[in-house]
């Protein structure tokens, strides 16, 4: 049975609205808290710019592709600086501080995270008076969703967006099509004779596109019922480490917290599907961690942990393999 590792970041990240009625983007955590923490290089940020007058397609290194039209930001003519980040593993999504949870607490199953923002010349937040049209990694799934992000108190947590829109999209291609034969006498064989046909199929195409950046998310409702559950816990052992809960092949990872009897809890966990549960932190040294079996947990508690140390690289090669 494999075993999975994980590390958690603390990056702040706020949704709100300013005093324009203008909802504002997620902040990254600040230059100065990059300078100041041990965390700095751990999220890559690709920066992009163009002018706003000017149609622009920006492709991410993961394969996520974001069209701008022209003239799209708001009351805004100059040069636009867009920055992408993209979280397509689970080390990407526990260094930002993400789940698959809504607004309601129920569980999302998820194609990939993108986070967006956009500014000007002097690092003020332009907002959209166009939406942009988004294409996930490997395309948008058309039984899935987007979602926009919001702060919890543990992670960002996700909002429907409801700007969902199916069209049809028709691949043309052409195919050999038989139309005969020629007979040659002198060897006294038929000889088939082809024509070139032009084909043309249809399939539905999941069409995305927002006026809100900020963090975003291909994400589809996890259909099946879950309970609360609890784990026992040695508070001397981890202190100040996060927890988590992780299914290999549903792409669903879900934060924990400790209650006040020292107990971890997590929301709404089916039965039927097996999770890790992850305990971690990291420092300058690396990263400690604590990985068992969710129905261990759930039996003998978490009394006598012994903690381990891993390289961060050896961490990141690790998760990332896990979705991939």
């Amino acid at each position: 049975m494999k075993n999975y590792f994980f590390i958690s970041l603390l990056i702040l990240l706020a949704c709100n609205v300013d005093k324009n009625g203008n909802r504002k983007n997620e902040d990254l955590t600040s230059e100065k808290e990059k300078k100041d923490t041990v965390f700095t290089n751990l999220v890559p940020t690709q920066k992009f710019e163009f002018k706003s007058n000017k149609k622009y397609k920006i492709l991410g290194k993961e394969g996520t592709i974001l069209e701008f039209s022209k003239n799209c930001f708001k009351d805004y003519n100059g040069i636009v600086h867009v920055e992408l980040i993209e979280a397509y593993n689970y080390y990407e999504m526990i260094i930002n501080n993400l789940s698959t949870i809504d607004v309601a607490g129920n569980l999302l199953e998820t194609k990939g995270m993108i986070y967006i923002s956009a500014t000007d010349t002097n690092k003020n937040e332009l907002y959209l008076s166009k939406p942009i049209q988004i294409t996930f990694k490997n395309g948008n799934d058309i039984d899935y969703n987007l979602y926009e992000g919001l702060k919890s108190k543990n992670s960002v947590i996700w909002k429907k967006n409801d700007n969902r829109k199916l069209i049809k999209d028709t691949n043309k291609y052409y195919a050999k099509s038989l139309i005969g034969h020629a007979e040659n006498p002198d060897e006294n064989i038929s000889i088939p004779i082809y024509d070139s046909i032009e084909v043309s199929s249809e399939r539905e195409k999941l069409f995305l596109e927002t006026l809100n950046l900020g963090w975003l998310n291909l994400d589809k409702s996890f259909s099946l019922n879950g309970s609360d559950i609890t784990i026992n816990i040695c508070n001397d052992c981890m202190n100040e480490y996060s927890f988590y809960l992780i299914a290999e092949h549903n792409s669903i990872l879900v934060p924990g917290e400790i209650n006040k009897k020292g107990k971890i809890e997590f929301k709404k966990i089916p039965k039927n599907i097996e999770f890790k549960f992850v305990a971690l932190k990291i420092n300058k040294e690396g990263a400690n961690y604590y990985t068992a079996s969710i129905d261990e947990c759930l039996v003998k508690g978490i009394e006598d942990v012994k903690i381990d140390t891993i390289s961060l690289d050896k961490l990141k090669q690790i998760l990332k393999s896990i979705l991939n």
